[in-house]
């Protein structure tokens, strides 16, 4: 259904502009999604593997800005949660 005041011609060619945004689109998410699961998979592991301090700064800065942002938490927070997972009830002088 066209909007009033449209051709035929004018609806196929926003049709066709839409339809090649949306291919760009997907196209765009396929791509970054390879170059994510490749750096996850292969490039990262290799690095961190052979260098201490690349994976220091892999851990603090991309994981845990990650964590943070997915379970919209802080570390403190993450490790107070599962201490309190795992507590006990009695003394802690025992």
């Amino acid at each position: 259904m066209r909007p009033h005041g449209m051709t035929e011609k004018e609806w196929l060619q926003r049709a066709d502009k839409l339809q090649m945004m949306l291919l760009s689109l997907l196209s765009g998410l396929i791509v970054g999604a390879a170059v994510l699961f490749v750096l996850y998979r292969w490039v990262i592991p290799t690095a961190v593997q052979y260098h201490g301090g690349l994976a220091l700064l892999w851990h603090d800065v991309i994981v845990e800005r990650a964590l943070d942002t997915l379970t919209r938490t802080s570390r403190p927070q993450r490790l107070l949660k599962a201490v309190q997972r795992k507590a006990t009830v009695g003394d802690p002088r025992v």
